[in-house]
């Protein structure tokens, strides 16, 4: 599956899935494998792209709704520990999240 054609974390997700299941075949030959990895790397950036622009339009939503609703932020409010990013920012936790 060509890396262009994938426009969903689920899809990027579900081929990199399938490129684990081909590269523990032993008998895959080496230059397959590493076409394979090339193409793996490629798909992880892709879908830290689409986390990020995931991430980031949440932000807007929210402080759309917090200017709407003349909700102001606390920036002494605790977040929940342990979610962050890679860059350290806070992740909010939703609630589909925690029900299941």
């Amino acid at each position: 599956m060509p890396e262009e054609s994938q426009t969903t974390y689920r899809e990027v997700n579900d081929r990199l899935k399938e490129i684990a299941d081909r590269v523990a075949d032993e008998s895959l030959p080496l230059d397959d494998a590493l076409d394979l990895f090339e193409e793996a790397v490629g798909l992880g950036m892709k879908a830290s792209d689409l986390l990020e622009q995931d991430i980031a339009q949440r932000d807007d939503e929210n402080s759309v709704n917090e200017e709407d609703h003349g909700v102001e932020s606390d920036e002494s409010t605790p977040l929940n520990e342990g979610q962050t990013d890679r860059e350290g920012n806070h992740i909010p936790v939703r609630r589909e999240d925690i029900d299941g």
